[in-house]
């Protein structure tokens, strides 16, 4: 299984504290409607080994065009903006919230 798939496959189990399927790890007592917090972690973790930002760790320059991953599962070239002090993308999609991870654009070739 590719790193990909297993994201893709992480992200969709979304076990409750309390089911028949939560793994009783007790590292969070109220993994609640976001699912299972070891789960979770182990995305974040996965994904920022790939090169990928959780904005609610760090904010890209405002500005600068970055690749974007959002919650809907979707990849977006992005610039971060701010309207009233707080931190959004174009388009109004909010950074940590509806913008899960960013990274930066890769260089371009020079063209000769």
């Amino acid at each position: 299984m590719k790193t990909d798939e297993l994201i893709m496959a992480l992200q969709k189990l979304r076990v409750q504290t309390g089911s028949l399927a939560c793994l009783g790890c007790k590292h969070e007592d109220t993994c609640g409607e976001h699912g299972c917090a070891l789960i979770r972690e182990a995305v974040t973790q996965l994904i920022e080994q790939n090169g990928w930002v959780n904005p609610k760790e760090r904010l890209p320059e405002r500005g600068v065009p970055v690749l974007t991953y959002n919650k809907w599962g979707r990849a977006r070239v992005e610039t971060l903006r701010t309207w009233d002090e707080q931190p959004y993308f174009v388009g109004g999609l909010k950074a940590g919230t509806d913008v899960l991870f960013w990274r930066p654009l890769p260089q371009l070739p020079e063209v000769q």
